[in-house]
Parts: structure tokens; C-alpha cells; sequence
């Protein structure tokens, strides 16, 4: 009885191995961020993106930091920066661009992003180019 009992263990082990394998494959081979089921997060980073260029736009720097704060404390971000397409802050000038375009690399893998010695990057740029916010997560959320 024992043997029947550990052969069953045993196949049920590698099913759920395989199944899991398969679902992580499937979604790193299929995820999209741009498409049209986007994740959440990645709808709420398409929504600041365009609240952050509306207040730059509208309102200048003073909007703009209004609407970056806000969006820092409802995602619990350690910063959120508001960028030319370029990488360069628009509120403090610092370049950021090395950062920027390391984001956007990953954007097709889900749950992956590169690590910066703050915390995880997420970046989205706007459609057109000129613009682009960068949310850094601290280490410890993650």
C-alpha cells in the first residue's frame, strides 16, 4: 500500500510541477503590458502618466508636484519621477535616462523589473514619446 500511496505523491508532484511550469511560460510568452487587458497596476500607471502630463502641461511644476505626491502616497512609492522623453526630470532636471530605458526593457515580463539600489523600476512612456513616468517601489514591498 505504501508503494501505491508514494507512486500517487509522486505523479501528483510532477503534475502540479509541470501545470505551474506551464502557466509561468505561457504568461511570460504571452503578457503584453500595452495590450488591451492590461494588468492593473499597469492601468494605474497609464492613468498617472496621463493626470502627470496633464498638470505639467496645464499647470507647470506646481501641478505637477501635486499630482506626483499623490500618486507617491496612494502606490506607496519611495518616488515617482515625471520625465521628457529623453529621461530628464522635468522637475528637478536630473538625468534619468539609463533608468528610464532599463524599465522599459522589461516591460513584457510580468513580475520582473530591474532593481535599482532604491527599490524596483516601473516606467511607461506616452504613446507619442515625449514623456514618461518612472515609479520606484522600495526593496521591502516586494
Amino acid at each position: 500500500m505504501r508503494s501505491l500511496f508514494a507512486k500517487i505523491l509522486a505523479w501528483f508532484v510532477v503534475t502540479l510541477l509541470a501545470t505551474t511550469a506551464a502557466v509561468m511560460l505561457t504568461t511570460a510568452l504571452t503578457y503584453d503590458a500595452y495590450s488591451s487587458r492590461e494588468a492593473p497596476f499597469s492601468m494605474l500607471l497609464g492613468l498617472e502618466l496621463s493626470e502627470a502630463r496633464q498638470a505639467w502641461e496645464d499647470g507647470g511644476s506646481a501641478r505637477l508636484a501635486q499630482a506626483l505626491d499623490r500618486f507617491r502616497r496612494v502606490t506607496y512609492a519611495s518616488q515617482v519621477m515625471f520625465t521628457d522623453g529623453n529621461g530628464t526630470d522635468l522637475l528637478t532636471g536630473e538625468p534619468h535616462g539609463e533608468m528610464m530605458r532599463s524599465a522599459l526593457s522589461w516591460v513584457h515580463f510580468p513580475f520582473s523589473g530591474p532593481d535599482s539600489k532604491k527599490g524596483r523600476v516601473f516606467a511607461r512612456m506616452s504613446a507619442d514619446g515625449r514623456y514618461c513616468i518612472i515609479l520606484i517601489r522600495s526593496a521591502w514591498y516586494f
